[in-house]
């Protein structure tokens, strides 16, 4: 016998959400009535405070229940407006919403100005996003509801119904994790004596039918390298989270819609790197040009640029083509690359040597010279950041945007934490501590991502991994990572082919 539960919590919840966004949206009409001179609340001849807060909860209840109504059928036809008339039309209709709302108060309560209406429709329009986004961000099922209608929406278009045992393509799930590195996950399955484990489905998995390997990652450990290699199969020329590229006179910045494009673009050239820069430039009205970029000019600073990603940094000259040699740094500043190498918050700096190569510097003079591996000093500047480091920091010197001087911030031995050079608590974006070290939650009938005593080394490598266990099975399973996202994926793929859908 199937028993239908209610969801009492849900719809409480719900009810909570919605009452406190209606008394938001009452108090914000109470106050622009009582402020704003073309905006009433009341008849002609006055009314009580109750009647006057009746009229505002009524006029606030409608213009809700009219833009709940009447945009969403709107949204779609908005897509194809320019984005300045766009903004024009929101606040028109914002205000004709506000004006009808009124206009269905009884007894002709309620009244403003056409000019007035909008300013009071913007503003009760602000205030009820802002408590709504508040009580939602605070709500797990509001997301989880969220990502089932986009999922719900995706089948339909596809076909394949909304049941989830609606027969479809099989497929792989990749989820991937922003930021968790390998020894909080490990100690988060780990159950304490005579407790629970902090992630006691994860942990069920990880003591039965999933393995748990560590991978070591780039030196540019952020969300924009780490994605680009494990879904692309190249993260290539990416030196950080942002960088300046000389030659344009721009910043490239990973999350930026049209920087993410032409990242992808670079990134095995394919044909989805092509629709995606097509479609972000569509979005952005920019035309392409016989399907080649306008060229652009390189712009002119006075000064170096200095860009921060996570704990790592770095400092470009604009007004000097590419890439400065440190004998050229020391003319131009000679004391900088002093300074920077003996900070106690820098672990070390990364500059190019016309004599020697890329050459890596630390404290007290020391220096290792990261072609031929010849330190010179009393210590390698690198050895507090583990094995592998130098072959990570060489891989990134060799790129072709990387930057005049790259700084690394240091390590520290005890809790193993680096210093942010961002306005944040924590990051990962360089090399050092928990952040280089990421994570792979297996299924054990896939092949593992290593053989015995090997090491699983940087987001390309981990592509390889992926793209093999794609060919070995048809099947669902659920893979962890380093960064965040949840995708399905078509199986098997072709070898030229990124690891991410069509959309």
């Amino acid at each position: 016998m199937h028993i239908t539960r209610i969801p009492w919590r849900r719809l409480g919840a719900t009810s909570l959400r919605v009452g406190a966004v209606w008394l938001v949206s009452t108090l914000t009409m109470l106050v622009l009535a009582g402020v704003l001179p073309d905006f009433r609340l009341q008849s002609a001849g006055g009314d009580s405070a109750t009647v006057i807060g009746i009229t505002a909860a009524a006029g606030a209840g409608a213009f809700g229940l009219l833009s709940a109504l009447v945009w969403p059928l709107l949204v779609r036809a908005f897509l194809l407006v320019p984005a300045l008339v766009l903004g024009l039309l929101v606040f028109f209709l914002n205000g004709s919403l506000l004006w009808l709302a009124l206009s269905l108060i009884p007894y002709g309560r309620g009244s403003a100005d056409p000019s007035m209406a909008v300013v009071v429709a913007a503003v009760m329009s602000a205030a009820s996003s802002a408590t709504n986004a508040f009580l939602a961000v605070r709500d797990d099922r509001v997301y989880r509801h969220r990502l089932a209608r986009i999922a719900g929406r995706r089948r339909r278009r596809e076909g394949r119904g909304t049941l989830p045992g609606t027969p479809g393509t099989p497929g792989t799930v990749f989820l991937q994790l922003d930021g968790l590195g390998y020894a909080v996950l490990k100690e988060a399955l780990e159950a304490p004596e005579g407790g629970e484990p902090l992630m006691p489905a994860l942990a069920a998995l990880y003591g039965s039918s999933h393995r748990l390997t560590r991978w070591r990652t780039d030196w540019s450990s952020q969300t924009g390298a780490s994605q680009l290699g494990i879904l692309h199969g190249s993260n290539e020329d990416v030196p950080a989270f942002r960088w300046y590229e000389k030659e344009t006179g721009e910043t490239v910045v990973s999350n930026r819609p049209t920087s993410a494009a032409e990242l992808q673009r670079r990134a095995g050239r394919t044909a989805s790197g092509s629709e995606a820069r097509m479609a972000a430039r569509a979005a952005l009205r920019r035309p392409e040009e016989s399907g080649q970029e306008a060229p652009r000019k390189p712009r002119r600073d006075t000064g170096p640029v200095v860009l921060a990603s996570g704990n790592l940094a770095l400092i470009s000259f604009p007004d000097h083509p590419g890439r400065l040699t440190r004998e050229h740094i020391d003319e131009l500043r000679p004391a900088l690359l002093p300074t920077l190498a003996e900070h106690p918050g820098i672990g070390f700096v990364l500059v190019h040597s016309a004599e020697h190569g890329p050459v890596v510097l630390g404290a007290g003079g020391c220096e290792r010279r990261l072609e031929t591996g010849e330190v010179v000093g009393a210590r390698d500047p690198l050895a507090p950041f583990g094995p592998g480091a130098a072959e990570a920091v060489l891989r990134t010197a060799r790129f072709p945007h990387a930057a005049d001087i790259m700084v690394n911030s240091a390590l520290d031995p005890e809790t193993g934490t680096v210093h942010a050079f961002e306005e944040q608590i924590g990051s990962h974006g360089g090399l050092g501590g928990e952040q280089s070290e990421a994570f792979l939650l297996s299924p054990l009938e896939l092949s593992p991502p290593v053989g015995p005593g090997e090491e699983l080394v940087g987001a390309e490598a981990v592509h390889r991994v992926l793209r093999r266990w794609l060919a070995e099975s048809a099947e669902p399973h659920i893979l962890g990572g380093a960064d965040h996202l949840a995708a399905p994926v078509p199986v098997p793929a072709p070898a030229d082919q990124p690891l991410v859908p069509r959309v």
